[in-house]
Parts: structure tokens; C-alpha cells; sequence
């Protein structure tokens, strides 16, 4: 039952709102590529993986970004995850997902330590972990990603995947709830209720 809670909150990856955040996650990538576009670099494929973005030539963006990830940018596995994940440019393939999102997490990168967290949430190309879910929503919390610090906040209310703790998770929906996070908000003016 817990698993089915956290997983609810995670709201990125639910079901209801893919849509959105798919086109939320593709206006952010076009941006992100134009404003590289932008910058003299001497990486090989960042221009022409912005171009193909602005193009929402996922395929060609695909190609661009493969080589940068083998090569360890964390920002190109990142993205190339995410594009797995989302199906842009190749098949969906969790898997293969996982394993881009974990090396850009695993680099310090907050919203693959989100997404990753939210993959052992639902058992998306990782095996269901609540433990795991949460170390990794921890560690984007702790960098200030507000989603992130909003969902460490229900895990501690809840104890899902940690000790039972309201100070934790107090302190948690508070950091969330003062960047605007409106799930924290309303869980912080329901607590004050109590």
C-alpha cells in the first residue's frame, strides 16, 4: 500500500499527466539546445543535437546525444534517458532508460536523481524499490529540487522506504512548499491543522 501511495505522488511519471510533462520535458530540451546553440563549443554534436531538438528531430537528437553520453556527459545521458524514457526519437525502452538516468544520477544530476527515484517508485526498467526511491529522491531533495523535496517530505510522514519521521518530513515539505511546490503547501497548512 505504501508503494502505491509514493508512486501516486510521483506525479512526473503517472499515467494522467505524461502528456503534460512530455511537453513540458520537450519545450525545456528546445530551450536547452537553443541556448547551447548559442555558445562556441568545441563538443562534437551539441549544436546539431539543439538543432535537431528545435527541428523536434528526435532521431537525429538521439544520434548526436549517443556519443556524448558513451563519452561520460552527464547532461547528454541525462537527456538521452529521458528520451528513451519518453519514447522521443527511439521505442520506449525503460531499460535502457535506467541505465542513461542512473550514470547522469550518479554524476550529481538532480533531476536524474528525481527521475531515477521515481523509476524504483514504479518499477520502470529497475526493480521496485521503496528503500532505493527514496535515497535517490533524497539526494535531488537535497540539491533543492522541489518535487524531489516534496515527495522525501511523504516518505518520511509515511515511512515509505525510511523510518517514520514528521521532523524529517516537516522540514522537507517546508523546503518544498517555500519554492512554490502547492502538494507541500496544502500538507503544510494541513499539518498546522492538526
Amino acid at each position: 500500500m505504501k508503494l502505491v501511495i509514493l508512486s501516486f505522488l510521483l506525479l512526473p511519471l503517472a499515467a494522467a499527466s505524461k502528456e503534460k510533462v512530455r511537453a513540458s520535458f520537450i519545450r525545456q530540451l528546445q530551450v536547452f539546445f537553443l541556448m547551447l546553440a548559442s555558445c562556441t563549443s568545441t563538443w562534437a554534436g551539441l549544436p546539431e543535437a539543439a538543432e535537431a531538438m528545435r527541428r523536434r528531430d528526435f532521431a537525429t537528437a538521439i544520434k548526436e546525444w549517443t556519443p556524448l553520453a558513451r563519452s561520460g556527459d552527464k547532461m547528454a545521458q541525462f537527456y538521452l534517458g529521458a528520451m528513451y524514457l519518453y519514447g522521443q526519437g527511439v521505442p520506449v525502452n525503460d531499460r535502457e532508460a535506467s541505465i542513461w538516468i542512473r550514470k547522469a544520477a550518479e554524476q550529481g544530476v538532480a533531476d536524474a536523481q528525481y527521475f531515477l527515484s521515481v523509476m524504483y517508485a514504479e518499477g520502470r526498467g529497475v526493480p521496485r524499490n521503496e528503500s532505493e526511491a527514496t535515497q535517490w529522491v533524497r539526494k535531488a531533495a537535497e540539491q533543492g529540487h522541489k518535487e524531489a523535496q516534496h515527495n522525501a517530505g511523504h516518505a518520511y510522514e509515511l515511512g515509505v522506504g525510511v523510518e517514520k519521521d514528521m521532523r524529517q518530513a516537516v522540514i522537507w515539505y517546508r523546503k518544498a512548499a517555500a519554492q512554490g511546490n502547492p502538494m507541500s503547501q496544502r500538507r503544510m497548512a494541513d499539518l498546522v491543522k492538526k
